[in-house]
């Protein structure tokens, strides 16, 4: 049904580290992958993103939710930050508090255990301004439209047009777990638009944003979970065009390393597109078509619990970051939680 990537990846064991490579037009790309973050005992259910920080320093989250983590720029865990929400399934940076805080996108779900299994515990949707000591600083209104009448808001990502780069300020949530809406709001927080649909298609879970500054004109890039694809706006909602329809399974984080769009595939890869937004490479093996009930978990008796994973092998990547190094961070979403550094060469 999908076409292989344009370039595979190669693995080259590195003692406790992994050399993995992509070929990008008869360049070689390598980062060497590190896996920073593999609690095998933990129960919880790692559902969280990740963010890189201008100062290099990355903030992601816990597999049991309410808290963030923050690691130093070579990814050495410093804290872990207590944080009064749900789930820290987006986090994305505050460029006007600078290193200082990170907004947060919480969706308001949980995979908490019962009775084996796991079951959905649901609490109200927050995009929150949250510092480092975990004190919430300022938090966004659920949006004052019609789809909200009877229904809660479940915001999973949340990214600012950075006023150092030229941006406006803006702040965009992508409600891609409730109404299949992306909001936007000014510097100050207040509701200012909502975007119903790109391509004439109706949103099927936003579930990542990026403002992507690699051409002449900044565009907003959008993981279209569901519909397969990626959906291309101008900076104040405007469609423009889609692409990945035909090689993207499962498009869950976006973030930019070395010129290339880098897209976290939820079943099983990681994926780079060229500024014409070609794929070019593939690093992780080929997306799982197959999914049974228990994925990305296994089923042991009638319990779920944490899978075997591979190292330089992707199980189910979900949130991405790229610091100014180029160096990229994934989270994966399993029982004990995967984050991963893929620092580059």
């Amino acid at each position: 049904m999908f076409p292989p990537p344009q370039a595979q990846s190669s693995d080259v064991p590195q003692g406790d580290e992994l050399v993995v490579s992509v070929e990008v037009r008869g360049k070689t790309l390598r980062w060497t992958w590190t896996e920073i973050l593999r609690d095998q005992a933990q129960i919880a259910w790692e559902h969280s993103g990740v963010c890189c920080l201008p100062d290099g320093r990355v903030v992601s989250g816990r597999p049991e939710g309410g808290a963030l983590t923050l690691y130093n720029a070579l990814g050495s865990l410093v804290s872990i930050v207590p944080v009064p929400l749900t789930e820290t399934h987006g986090i994305c940076s505050a460029p006007a508090a600078g290193s200082s805080a990170v907004w947060i996108a919480d969706c308001g779900v949980r995979s908490l255990p019962s009775r084996g299994r796991y079951e959905e515990h649901v609490a109200r949707g927050r995009v929150a301004l949250v510092d480092l000591s975990g004190r919430i600083l300022k938090e966004l209104a659920q949006p004052d439209h019609e789809a909200y009448e009877r229904a809660q808001w479940m915001p999973c990502a949340a990214v600012t047009d950075d006023p150092s780069l030229g941006g406006d300020g803006d702040i965009w949530v992508a409600d891609g777990y409730g109404q299949n809406l992306l909001h936007r709001f000014d510097a100050n927080g207040i509701y200012l638009s909502s975007i119903t649909a790109g391509g004439n298609v109706t949103w099927d879970t936003p579930h990542a944003l990026l403002v992507d500054r690699r051409r002449s004109e900044p565009e907003m890039y959008v993981a279209d979970r569901e519909n397969r694809r990626i959906v291309v706006l101008d900076l104040r909602g405007n469609y423009r065009r889609t692409f990945g329809e035909e090689t993207l399974t499962s498009p869950s984080g976006l973030a930019v390393s070395n010129g290339l769009l880098a897209v976290t595939e939820l079943y099983g890869s990681l994926k780079f597109f060229d500024r014409e937004d070609q794929l070019v490479g593939a690093i992780g093996g080929s997306p799982v078509l197959e999914l049974d009930d228990a994925w990305p978990n296994v089923d042991v008796g009638g319990k779920i619990v944490r899978p075997p994973t591979q190292h330089g092998a992707f199980r189910s990547p979900h949130g991405i970051g790229a610091d100014l190094a180029g160096n990229l961070y994934v989270t994966e979403w399993i029982v004990g939680g995967r984050l991963i550094r893929l620092a580059a060469e």
